[in-house]
């Protein structure tokens, strides 16, 4: 099953580098926007200015583990991981799931 979820990371997914503190890792999963967000506007105006209140979803191979703080880089823009977890079938993890928030582009 594991070497199944793999094979449709690397086919069907995008490139991506996951940088965990001074290390870099390539691999392949889906950034995608999350597109509900409550209160109709994806920002909100207070006392210190606008927030920005749009999130991705990303969903990586469990070969690079994903983890709070760490960044992901896709198609020239960089992601903070919000928060991560290890998706596991009994003991064995399967893939990522992190939520991401957007920082800036990467030129």
């Amino acid at each position: 099953m594991k070497s199944m979820i793999e094979q449709a990371f690397r086919r069907y997914g995008m490139a991506v580098t996951v940088e965990h503190g001074d290390q870099t890792n390539e691999a392949h999963g889906f950034v995608q926007p999350v597109t509900a967000v409550s209160g109709g506007e994806p920002f909100s105006v207070g006392p210190l200015g606008a927030s920005d209140r749009r999130c991705w979803r990303y969903l990586g191979g469990a070969e690079v583990r994903v983890a709070q703080g760490d960044h992901i880089l896709c198609e020239g823009k960089r992601y903070r991981v919000r928060r991560a977890e290890a998706v596991k079938f009994g003991e064995l993890v399967t893939h990522y799931w992190a939520v991401l928030d957007r920082e800036e582009e990467t030129v």
